[in-house]
């Protein structure tokens, strides 16, 4: 497809995102953390966001109602990431800095979790980034090291058996702050970290030296990695300083981008104050950046310039924490510091692969109290980029 064409098809399609609901986790001040979807083209899938107060809460993607009456108070201390099942799409699964990682089955009330992870009793398993492999088979998660002359540990659990499998501690001087399996193959799997490094996996291998394949340099804190491009052969790492990276891991980690100035470069009306996401559409790499004020810039960022594609505005008041692309329904789901879920979709209506889906109407004027519910000091702020 001719690339000028092809951008203007990916301009007008953005441009037809329009908020569609609102969804408040709580009157009272706290901040979604994470979000994640349902692997599922069922209308009826679901949306669980988790909150600053160790909280998850369970919402039907079209219509943004609560799934059950009540949030499940899932862990004691942070939670540090949240996943559906890849393959068993009723599984969700939460980390946390309470040492746990824990199965949920959806389709029961919540109250306690079908299974229970930990760590070795020589690791310190305060579980900082965590993530299922494809066919759910492998649970793999990151910890920061119990003190500065101590390791970091990537730690896997057969999760059929519900045992650990094994560790591996030199590849990390740091927090683990990212761990990400790939789409389709399930013994690869990307970890990133506050010293810096992304590195990549081949878990069919015997030891770590063998299975480590690639060691990528960010020069800064590592905040978000994924795959993405043609077949997810390559791997787009942000940093907490708001710089990105994109890396061809089947190439030996050539570099495919580098953004060191992307503030800078944004300017005007386009000026942003963060850096969000990547996602793909149509063959395009879609950055989504934010301003403190709330608005989310969609930033296109495969051409030889980046370019704001579209700003969203009017959903949230403030900084925008985790943004979500459902590529079945071209809809985008975005969590903030104001308490809100909001879902962004073309003219306001939910495009299922079985047809229109009736999105509730629910634009309630978000408060703007000041956010009061803070992450834990110390190491546990650089692992988030906000």
């Amino acid at each position: 497809m001719d690339t000028m064409a092809d951008t203007s098809e990916l301009s007008e399609m953005l441009s037809q995102l329009k908020l569609a609901r609102m969804s408040e986790l709580s009157q009272k001040d706290i901040y979604v953390l994470d979000l994640a979807v349902q692997h599922s083209d069922s209308s009826e899938k679901l949306l669980a966001a988790t909150s600053s107060n160790h909280t998850i809460r369970l919402f039907n993607y079209g219509s943004g109602t609560l799934k059950g009456t009540q949030h499940v108070t899932a862990h004691t201390d942070v939670i540090s990431g949240i996943q559906f099942g890849k393959s068993e799409h009723n599984l969700l699964f939460t980390s946390s800095f309470d040492k746990t990682i824990k199965c949920w089955d959806t389709r029961t009330n919540m109250k306690n979790p079908v299974q229970t992870l930990e760590g070795y009793d020589e690791t310190n398993n305060i579980f900082t980034s965590f993530d299922v492999n494809s066919n759910d088979r492998v649970v793999c998660a990151g910890t920061e090291p119990r003190n500065k002359n101590s390791e970091t540990h990537i730690i896997f659990w057969d999760r059929r058996q519900g045992s650990l499998m094994g560790a591996y501690n030199e590849s990390h001087q740091d927090d683990i702050t990212q761990v990400c399996f790939h789409p389709e193959d399930p013994d690869c799997v990307a970890t990133g970290s506050t010293d810096g490094l992304v590195c990549v996996f081949d878990l069919g291998q015997a030891t770590e030296d063998d299975a480590l394949k690639l060691t990528l340099n960010s020069e800064s804190s590592v905040a978000k990695i994924g795959w993405c491009g043609e077949r997810r052969k390559d791997l787009f790492c942000l940093t907490h300083i708001d710089t990105m990276n994109v890396w061809d891991t089947q190439n030996d980690g050539e570099d495919v981008m580098e953004l060191k100035d992307l503030k800078e470069t944004l300017k005007g009306d386009d000026s942003i104050d963060y850096l969000v996401d990547c996602f793909d559409v149509n063959n395009r790499l879609l950055l989504t950046t934010g301003t403190h004020s709330g608005d989310i810039r969609l930033v296109d960022v495969s051409g030889d310039a980046p370019s704001v594609v579209t700003t969203l505005s009017k959903g949230h008041n403030s900084t925008v924490r985790v943004t979500y692309w459902d590529s079945k329904t071209s809809s985008l789901v975005t969590g903030g510091e104001d308490s809100f879920l909001c879902l962004w979709s073309k003219d306001g209506q939910l495009h299922t692969p079985h047809g229109t889906v009736s999105v509730a109407e629910s634009r309630t004027t978000p408060s703007h109290g000041k956010i009061k519910s803070k992450m834990k000091s110390g190491s546990h702020k650089k692992s988030r980029p906000y």
